[in-house]
């Protein structure tokens, strides 16, 4: 596992601070938490979002909470506005051992009936820590504010802190245009279609973009955002 530097710790600190005064501004507050039925039972309670994808489902999937965290923005009555979360994967083939084989969609016990997934696309190799993100939610009167764009950008940055990943990666639902307007909008760099046809979180046929982001670039975002110099080395190769 590569760890971090004392300066990528200065870049990671300095950006969420920024970001909390942001949220301050609005009268909201950050907070984590490791609990994933908390996670869960608030997402099916809230207002304009679908059910917890299974990915993140703690009756489907063998999750132990030192591997995995949400984050979630609190308004002055207390009331949880907006969250997302994130996963720890420790892999040689992210596609090949999770997606593929569906454990990423429960992991409990083996599927009964498993077929092949529709990829669409060729993809770069996604190895060693992953950290799978999803369950953005905003409530709907927070949108129009730019608060996903805060909350995604700061999940990633706490995902590579606290799990020294290589990979922050999340799934997409939608079209092609939709979704690369989403992923311009939440600040992510990459992406690329992974499938189209069914998928197996929601039993019907879809068309999911894949995003990621490397840990050297979400280090060079922190950097970028807080205008630390290069002398601080914040960015680091990937490898």
């Amino acid at each position: 596992m590569a760890g971090l530097t004392n300066e990528n710790i200065r870049a990671t600190q300095m950006y969420i601070d920024q970001e909390r005064d942001r949220l301050r501004d609005l009268g909201l507050a950050l907070g984590v938490s490791s609990d994933a039925e908390k996670w869960r039972d608030l997402i099916e309670r809230a207002p304009g979002v679908r059910s917890l994808a299974s990915t993140f489902d703690p009756d489907l999937n063998d999750i132990r909470e030192r591997d995995m965290f949400w984050i979630y923005l609190q308004d002055k009555d207390n009331d949880i506005v907006s969250c997302v979360g994130y996963r720890l994967l420790e892999t040689d083939d992210f596609i090949g051992e999770w997606v593929t084989t569906w454990r990423l969609f429960g992991d409990r016990v083996p599927h009964l009936d498993l077929h092949p997934l529709d990829y669409t696309d060729s993809l770069p190799e996604f190895s060693r820590r992953i950290a799978y993100g999803g369950g953005l939610w905003v409530h709907p009167d927070w949108r129009g504010h730019d608060v996903s764009p805060i909350v995604s950008r700061l999940g990633r940055v706490f995902a590579l802190r606290h799990f020294c990943v290589d990979y922050c990666i999340a799934f997409i639902e939608g079209s092609l245009r939709k979704s690369r307007h989403t992923r311009q909008k939440r600040g992510w760099l990459n992406d690329r279609q992974l499938l189209l046809g069914k998928y197996p979180p929601r039993d019907e046929a879809l068309s999911i973009e894949i995003f990621w982001e490397h840990r050297a670039e979400t280090l060079a975002m922190c950097r970028e955002r807080v205008e630390l110099p290069d002398q601080f080395g914040v960015l680091q190769k990937a490898g």
